[in-house]
């Protein structure tokens, strides 16, 4: 099979319309489900290689409402989990399902019900000490190529074209309802400082809560920065084979 095989398809959800990409038609029950959810700014079409490499799963891209694909009824991490749930339980009934979320997404991950285990993929737990994000984030608004864009920012990272108010997601830690993983990129987010690429999003704090919270496993990223997928592939690979053999014991 090649990338020519891919589908998208549209599913409605009662906040809205869910766009979901991958291999639909070759699916199987037999094989766990992978529901991969993107970061902010993330192309789709950067995780197509987990579509095409993970042969011992199905797996489908489920894109972060409001980031390549259509907003919903309301713009936050919870209405984004509900969605989502929602989509395995019409469109994936039944099926196995390791939650996979990157940045963003892998917020999205932890706030999901449905399935039987989670990886969260460097994903920010405070946003205001993002340094690296906030500038970049105001440029992308400054173009004016979405009109959306200055909303979903506030909304999801409090990040306005003069401003920042944090958005604290450490709550989450606090809801698991099935065990997961956390990949810690290595590269430390602070002290700000001139770098190549961006380095992991969490603080020092927020590195020791994930390592202490009860259920969540982690994996840190040897000289990976917050792009996990290029800056570290290998710890992404790692996490793959764990969460699946989690949620073959879970299920």
């Amino acid at each position: 099979m090649s990338l020519a095989d891919i589908q998208t398809v549209i599913v409605p959800t009662m906040r809205g319309a869910i766009t979901v990409v991958g291999r639909l038609q070759s699916f199987s029950t037999e094989r766990p489900l992978i529901l991969v959810i993107p970061g902010a700014l993330q192309a789709p079409s950067s995780l197509f290689g987990l579509i095409t490499g993970t042969p011992q799963a199905d797996v489908a891209l489920a894109l972060l409402p409001g980031m390549f694909a259509p907003i919903l009824s309301e713009t936050s991490i919870e209405a984004f989990a509900q969605a989502f749930d929602e989509v395995v339980q019409t469109r994936f009934a039944g099926r196995v399902v390791l939650r996979l979320g990157f940045s963003a997404g892998g917020l999205a991950a932890m706030a999901m019900r449905q399935g039987q285990a989670f990886i969260a993929v460097d994903s920010p737990l405070n946003t205001a000490p993002l340094w690296p994000l906030i500038e970049p984030m105001r440029a992308e608004m400054a173009k004016g190529e979405s009109a959306r864009l200055p909303q979903w920012a506030w909304a999801i990272l409090g990040i306005s074209a003069d401003g920042i108010e944090n958005r604290d997601y450490r709550p989450l830690l606090s809801n698991l309802n099935v065990p997961g993983l956390f990949v810690i990129a290595g590269q430390p987010l602070e002290p700000p400082r001139p770098l190549a690429r961006a380095p992991g999003a969490l603080t020092d704090e927020d590195r020791e809560l994930v390592s202490s919270t009860p259920g969540l496993s982690t994996i840190v990223a040897a000289n990976g920065g917050h792009d996990i997928l290029n800056s570290a592939p290998r710890a992404l690979r790692l996490a793959i084979m764990r969460g699946l053999e989690l949620v073959a014991r879970e299920s």
